[in-house]
């Protein structure tokens, strides 16, 4: 290692506790002082979230714990790990439901991006008992969708390999991702009807849900036989909040007037 390799070294550590401390300053001014401890929070910092809340005009309730703050932020599409990733250090770690992979990087394959990782071993069975080198972790075609999935996760630093320069996905401006399904993101998800051929939309019950993904293209989800059918689909299987949800002209005029007269169904509706 070089006299210059140390120095950027040390100066890369003196930046990030400059940083640290801005944040901190900043937190405590925005919360007025007030750390309420690390009751409940399940973080470090514990005045983050209320200091957050502050700038997003989240009214703090009076007696809110730290997980009551970040449950508010979530409306906003912000989590603990993405602004804790923005404020900490490297973070190249990603963790899925079912494995945890450390190193991750992108490669690219003809027109694939590529997101490998090394997996860890698990305690109990699961993928085995050693490390795995450069397992795949999914594969993208549209550049940005994969971004987003890194972002996803609080990937910190990976080296674009169109460029060769190491980038922060978490500072990235990106398309927001409003569903998933499997690998893929999308960037909207609409809910409409389907018309029968007589032109009457409750002839075949026909309910739609069309995604939008990363290259614009219009993506058929589902067709269902119930409003809520579509609605649950949406919201469980696609992970898509309510607030996300789009709905056509067609639906708004011909079903929203059922879903209001029908208590069954009306509680499931923002």
């Amino acid at each position: 290692m070089t006299d210059v390799d140390r120095f950027r070294i040390r100066r890369s550590k003196r930046l990030a506790e400059k940083r640290s401390r801005a944040d901190a300053d900043e937190e405590e001014t925005n919360n007025g002082g007030n750390n309420r401890g690390n009751s409940g929070g399940g973080h470090g910092n514990t005045r983050l979230p209320y200091g957050l809340c502050k700038r997003y005009g989240i009214e703090i309730g009076k007696g809110w714990q730290p997980r009551d703050a970040w449950d508010a932020l979530a409306g906003k599409g912000v989590t603990p790990s993405g602004e804790f990733a923005k404020r900490g250090a490297k973070q190249t770690t990603l963790k899925t439901g079912l494995a945890t992979y450390k190193n991750t990087r992108v490669e690219k394959f003809e027109s694939q991006y590529i997101i490998r990782g090394d997996m860890q071993p698990t305690e109990k069975g699961g993928f085995g008992s050693k490390e795995t080198k450069g397992v795949q972790i999914a594969s993208y075609a549209n550049k940005k969708e994969m971004f987003a999935r890194l972002k996803e996760h609080g990937i910190t630093s990976v080296k674009d390999p169109d460029t060769g320069e190491t980038v922060n996905p978490m500072k990235m401006d990106l398309p927001k991702v409003v569903a998933q399904k499997g690998d893929r993101r999308y960037t909207d998800l609409v809910i409409g009807i389907r018309a029968s051929k007589s032109g009457r939309p409750y002839d075949r019950k026909g309910f739609t849900l069309f995604a939008k993904d990363f290259d614009g293209k219009k993506v058929q989800m589902g067709t269902f036989d119930s409003p809520k059918e579509a609605f649950d689909y949406a919201t469980g299987k696609l992970k898509c909040k309510k607030s996300d949800l789009k709905e056509t002209r067609d639906y708004k005029k011909v079903v929203r007037p059922m879903i209001a007269e029908t208590n069954s169904l009306y509680r499931y509706w923002r």
